[in-house]
């Protein structure tokens, strides 16, 4: 059964309440702003669960609490006693809109009577709302756990590549006559047991990226290229830490696309900002149409392939990040070369430590992809049965088949 109602009746809109930088205390309690976390406290303002609207500045943004939080003057916030009529709550205004209901042009602000006065369809009791919301968390728990993994892995593989190749812990240790931590014996065989008179691992060199990489520059696509749909294009935007976000591409047709096939990525490849967000690194996850690749975006191509997880690896670092903002240049927004970027230092082993640890970082990558492509598969679900859901076009018990299927 569905009824009409209004959001004033249904979720109504609470003010949060100012709490400044210097007035939040050491804790464990979320801090929320108008577009997500802003800090910690040692107490909430809100004692359970709920939803975080954005009232100024990213106005309609929306944000969900699975526990007490804070939600600071910039935000609204609505509760709700289930957790799961909150997760369905969060689902049903997100398909508001609340983004465009800008009431001051100079200062970004929503508008809460205007917001309440919204009507909405819902469904008509509150156990088929949790019933949904149960339903539509196990996509949302899924998802987040597959994150958190990537976000463990990512940490592992750099973690792994600073120890052996920046702070040469298993040199140390063997030079101080130990053996390697965490490492089998087979592999402590392939790294030396002293340093040379510079400071490097005997039998070690100092070289730069561009002996292992080059890095081709993105298509210059001209706005008659674009289109509402079609093929998506990796703008800077999209160049995420880790994975690249194919969610906010532009699009140009499969004709356009056809012509300039030297610029159509593959699932794995690693790109890199040129321009503003320079020196962030992500790879292609997989995707039912693989990207192009814009201008200011940079493919990075390795002489030889096998090489590519060191070099990601090297890549990933922070050193490489703070080294590619301290070649950029301009005062708009800042520009590095790619010519720059091949510049950077590495320090590199002989090839059977690095063909080990390729090895070793190839099944964190394989996961990552492989829980990256599961992340959008679930989303794509989630997202189809969502209005059937919410619409009451479609049963909870009829929706649970097909998730079996895929949670």
């Amino acid at each position: 059964m569905i009824i009409q109602t209004t959001i004033g009746e249904f979720c109504p809109f609470e003010y949060g309440k100012g709490l400044s930088i210097n007035k939040r205390l050491s804790g464990n309690i979320p801090v929320y702003g108008s577009n997500g976390i802003v800090g910690v406290h040692n107490e909430p303002y809100v004692p359970t669960h709920g939803i975080i609207i954005g009232r100024k500045g990213s106005v309609g943004a929306l944000q969900i609490s699975d526990r007490p939080f804070w939600p600071i003057d910039t935000s609204f916030y609505v509760v709700k006693d289930d957790y799961f009529e909150t997760v369905y709550t969060f689902y049903l205004l997100k398909s508001l809109g609340l983004d465009g209901m800008n009431s001051d042009s100079a200062v970004p602000g929503l508008n809460r009577d205007n917001a309440h006065a919204l009507k909405v369809n819902i469904l008509g009791t509150s156990e088929e709302r949790k019933a949904t919301g149960r339903l539509i968390a196990r996509f949302d728990d899924k998802i987040e756990n597959n994150r958190r993994m990537n976000v463990t892995l990512e940490e592992m593989a750099r973690a792994i590549f600073k120890s052996w190749f920046v702070d040469f812990d298993p040199v140390h240790a063997k030079a101080a006559g130990n053996a390697p931590a965490h490492m089998d014996v087979e592999t402590a065989e392939l790294f030396p047991s002293s340093f040379d008179d510079d400071g490097l691992p005997v039998g070690w060199i100092n070289k730069t990226l561009g002996d292992f990489i080059e890095i081709q520059n993105g298509y210059a696509f001209k706005s008659k290229d674009w289109t509402d749909e079609g093929i998506p294009v990796v703008k800077i935007g999209s160049v995420k830490p880790s994975i690249v976000d194919l969610s906010n591409c532009s699009f140009v047709s499969a004709e356009v696309a056809e012509l300039k096939r030297n610029f159509q990525l593959r699932v794995g490849d690693i790109l890199i900002g040129l321009t503003g967000y320079v020196g962030e690194v992500g790879r292609v996850p997989p995707a039912d149409k693989m990207p192009m690749l814009n201008q200011r975006v940079g493919r990075v191509v390795c002489k030889r392939e096998s090489f590519e997880p060191f070099v990601y690896a090297a890549m990933r670092l922070p050193e490489f990040k703070s080294f590619a903002e301290s070649q950029s240049h301009g005062s708009a927004q800042a520009n590095v070369s790619t010519k720059q970027l091949q510049e950077y230092p590495v320090v590199v082993a002989n090839n059977l430590l690095i063909q080990k640890f390729n090895e070793i970082l190839e099944s964190y990558f394989e996961k990552i992809l492989t829980n990256s492509a599961e992340n959008q598969t679930l989303a794509e679900l989630r997202d189809t049965l969502l209005p059937k859901l919410m619409s009451g076009e479609m049963r909870v018990k009829d929706a649970e088949r097909e998730v079996e299927a895929a949670v």
